[in-house]
């Protein structure tokens, strides 16, 4: 299997084989237990890093339901800070070390 499949086609396959693909190409996380504080907003501490002609890095304290979604609302709050536009030179925004606060 070297496209990946739609979840039309997964759907169709026989368990165990159809959450192996959903893991392997939609979801790792598919099918697994969903914690009893999932949904709640707790606050995480995310460091962006930001490279132009020397590193550097931010921390910003956000509210989210998932470390993923702190670093999605960190790099906006980093994006506000200094844009593109600022400083050209200013290259590829990763949000690293995220934790709980």
């Amino acid at each position: 299997m070297s496209e990946k499949p739609t979840l039309h086609e997964i759907a169709a396959m026989p368990f165990p084989a159809s959450v192996q693909a959903m893991r392997k190409f939609y979801n790792p996380n598919w099918g697994m237990p969903v914690p009893d504080d999932a949904g709640d907003l707790r606050k995480f501490k995310v460091r962006v890093e930001y490279t132009y002609t020397e590193s550097d890095s931010r921390t910003y304290t956000v509210e989210a339901t998932t470390k993923e979604q702190a670093e999605t609302i960190a790099e906006g709050m980093f994006d506000k800070d200094i844009t593109v536009e600022d400083d050209p030179e200013l290259g590829d925004i990763e949000a690293t070390e995220v934790e709980d606060a």
